[in-house]
């Protein structure tokens, strides 16, 4: 059967960027192509289906899965999307390839009934689970951690940072919302990695919304998040697999960028 066009699809462009990362088979052959894995695997993350809805033109659902079980394991998803967001600051945006400068957020997301790491967020009144990210001043994802609800941003913050550490060693700043001001956060994380935070607050007689410097950053990335229905609840039995499903998501961003430069060029 002939595979139908998605928007999910990888461009031709876009599949040469992230092939040379797919790994080598050592005995036979796929008997599926690795562009119409990862079309299968990319169309449930866009779309939202089960991996059981996936559409018959692509490879059938076990084989879908068990690659994507098997990436994730191995941490393909988050390697992939790190050394990408690298050649979207050097190659397009002539950047260092490790930020200088990193914004801190969590976002609050309802369980679905197969939902993981239930928890209530009481200032948000919402059941589910905790995002938190660290992204860099282009909105790209260089840390995620996911958590009950109900866990505190400065909780969130500490195993989000700790998770990237490896990435930080040109950080100088990570810009946060005044939800981690207070019991001493900005001093530990300044102790322990050498890096100051800065809590970024309402503006001096701010009334209503305003957007706040480089606060907008943060929220234009959730929205990139909100693109991708699987994301808009948690629907995942493992929080590694709801990790891994906002590792692909920004890993599909910076490959959209690079696709775009390379066509460009």
């Amino acid at each position: 059967m002939q595979a139908k066009r998605y928007t999910s699809n990888l461009t031709q462009s876009e599949y040469e960027t992230i092939k040379q990362f797919l790994p080598g088979q050592k005995t036979n052959k796929l008997k599926y192509q690795w562009i119409d894995i990862l079309n299968a695997i990319f169309y449930v993350e866009k779309n939202g289906c089960t991996w059981r809805d996936i559409p018959a033109d692509l490879p059938p659902w076990e084989v879908c899965y068990y690659h994507f079980k098997k990436l994730k394991i191995t941490g393909f998803w988050e390697s992939v999307k790190i050394a990408l967001n690298k050649l979207v600051r050097t190659l397009i945006e002539d950047k260092q390839a490790l930020p200088s400068c990193f914004l801190l957020d969590t976002q609050s997301v309802k369980n679905t009934d197969t939902g993981c790491e239930t928890g209530i967020d009481g200032n948000k009144k919402i059941k589910g689970i905790k995002k938190s990210l660290l992204n860099d001043t282009l909105g790209l994802n260089w840390g995620r951690r996911v958590k009950s609800a109900n866990t505190g941003d400065r909780e969130c913050g500490y195993a989000t940072i700790e998770q990237a550490k490896n990435y930080l060693k040109s950080c100088e700043t990570i810009k946060a919302d005044e939800g981690y001001h207070g019991e001493g956060f900005g001093i530990n994380i300044l102790d322990q990695y050498g890096i100051s935070i800065e809590i970024v607050g309402k503006l001096p007689n701010q009334i209503g919304f305003q957007v706040l410097p480089m606060r907008w950053v943060t929220e234009r990335s959730n929205a990139w998040m909100d693109k991708c229905r699987r994301m808009w609840k948690n629907c995942e039995r493992l929080v590694d697999t709801a990790e891994a499903m906002i590792d692909i998501c920004f890993l599909r961003i910076a490959l959209r960028r690079l696709g775009k430069s390379r066509m460009e060029c």
